[in-house]
């Protein structure tokens, strides 16, 4: 199972660049987590799913409104507050920055329904304590989250700082998801490796 993974951290100047950087990984999951701010972010789904013929997960954002995230349901699997078996022995879960405490919640009451397997829990949060300084000085990273991490395989986080380490998916991680409207990286994680590849 490969899985590419990024933030999208606002409007996309560039979707078909962007675009390019999945062209020829043989991906069976592209998952993106908000901001997705602009019409334009979400129609780079829609160009990465045409292209790749993989289905699209996403995370919705803080500051993506009903507008941004009615156009993700039309092109994304949206996973706020939801379990999704994508095969593989994998299951993906998100947690969206519009209703995060609700997410979580619902996410609670399915873990025990999982069956046996690796989960990439997708937030647009970190967790307290882990990756959540700001430049302002309070952190902002959610304690609701601690349960729930704890019964997951990894932890990506789409507003975290610093953004960085690459891990497998086999143990219990945080990752930061780099935003490609601004770094144009993404992470690939597999069974055998956890990789950034930039343009």
């Amino acid at each position: 199972m490969r899985v590419a993974a990024f933030a999208v951290g606002g409007c996309i100047d560039n979707v078909d660049s962007v675009a390019r950087l999945l062209e020829d990984l043989e991906l069976d999951v592209v998952l993106a987590a908000g901001d997705f701010v602009c019409p334009d972010s979400v129609s780079l789904l829609e160009r990465i799913s045409n292209r790749l013929d993989v289905t699209i997960y996403a995370v919705t954002g803080r500051r993506d409104d009903t507008h941004i995230a009615r156009l993700l349901e039309d092109t994304a699997e949206i996973l706020d507050g939801r379990f999704i078996y994508v095969g593989k022995g994998v299951y993906l879960a998100g947690v969206g920055g519009r209703e995060p405490l609700m997410n979580i919640e619902r996410l609670r009451g399915e873990i025990n329904h999982v069956a046996d397997g690796r989960i990439l829990l997708a937030s647009y949060y970190p967790l307290h304590g882990v990756f959540d300084s700001s430049a302002l000085g309070p952190a902002r990273g959610l304690f609701e989250l601690a349960d729930l991490a704890a019964h997951v395989n990894v932890v990506l986080a789409a507003q975290c700082s610093p953004r960085g380490a690459t891990l497998s998916y086999n143990e219990p991680r945080h990752v930061c998801l780099y935003a490609v409207a601004t770094s144009r990286c993404v992470h690939i994680f597999s069974e055998e490796e956890a990789t950034v590849r930039c343009l």
